[in-house]
């Protein structure tokens, strides 16, 4: 018995006559199993491809798709996206059948295509994948992070030798200043010293030689002349340490006695 129900076309499976044929690179199209640059962008059929790598220079494709079912063609308005870049359904004009797409950066995309927006199940769908320039890979980066880090060491450990230094140089000039303090106090003693001294030996000398003036015949004496000597070597003395210390003070020339 005819039954017209059993001629219709099931619409639920239009899909299957949805196809993505040809792959554009940079306006070049790509043969399944050819070489381009070196290497194999399509190993098989577009249509039996689910996924399609490219490099970061190659960010200009083109993908040609058609329907087995012609009055689809000529009838149905599509739509696609490109997830990743858009998220926006934009209608294909029916004279054309090819989607152009430019400056894809490096990442992941899945190209959508459907009759029906509202069931994008009901298309079908390609995914892509730009792979980023060799300086901006996984492994560009960790040499990026391994220098920054070892310039960051050498920095810390320059300035760290450099503040080591430093404080050496300072406690160095510490020390010095200390010592030179300790000069100072001691120079300082000496210099009261000799003023306690030069004051009582003056007080001796002065009486002393008045009277060997007065009595030239205790010149010989042995007891008078040393005591003479002696007083005088050691005011001498006594006169050398403060012109030391004056010439220390004030840079004067340090004229020694005899």
């Amino acid at each position: 018995r005819f039954s017209p129900e059993r001629y219709v076309m099931d619409d639920s499976h239009e899909n299957a006559n949805l196809h993505f044929v040809d792959l554009y690179v940079g306006n070049m199209k790509i043969v399944p199993g050819e070489e381009y640059d070196g290497e194999v962008i399509l190993d098989k059929a577009l249509e039996y491809t689910g996924s399609v790598t490219l490099r970061h220079d190659q960010s200009l494709i083109s993908v040609e798709f058609s329907s087995l079912d012609y009055l689809s063609v000529l009838d149905r308005t599509f739509y696609y996206r490109m997830e990743g870049l858009s998220d926006e359904w934009i209608a294909v004009d029916k004279n054309f059948r090819r989607l152009t797409f430019t400056s894809m950066r490096p990442g992941r995309y899945r190209l959508v295509l459907t009759p029906d927006m509202s069931d994008p199940d009901d298309g079908i769908s390609l995914n892509f994948r730009v792979l980023p320039p060799w300086w901006a890979t996984w492994w560009a980066l960790l040499a990026y992070m391994l220098v920054l880090v070892l310039s960051a060491y050498v920095a810390w450990t320059v300035m760290a030798r450099r503040e080591m230094e430093r404080q050496k140089q300072l406690e160095h000039d510490m020390m010095q200043e200390r010592r030179h303090y300790v000069d100072e106090m001691k120079m300082q003693f000496f210099t009261n010293v000799s003023h306690d001294f030069r004051t009582p030996l003056t007080l001796i000398l002065t009486p002393l030689e008045e009277r060997m003036a007065q009595n030239p015949e205790l010149k010989d004496d042995l007891l008078f002349s040393t005591i003479h000597r002696n007083a005088r070597r050691l005011l001498n003395l006594v006169n050398e340490v403060l012109d030391l210390r004056k010439m220390e003070m004030y840079g004067t020339e340090l004229s020694l006695g005899t």
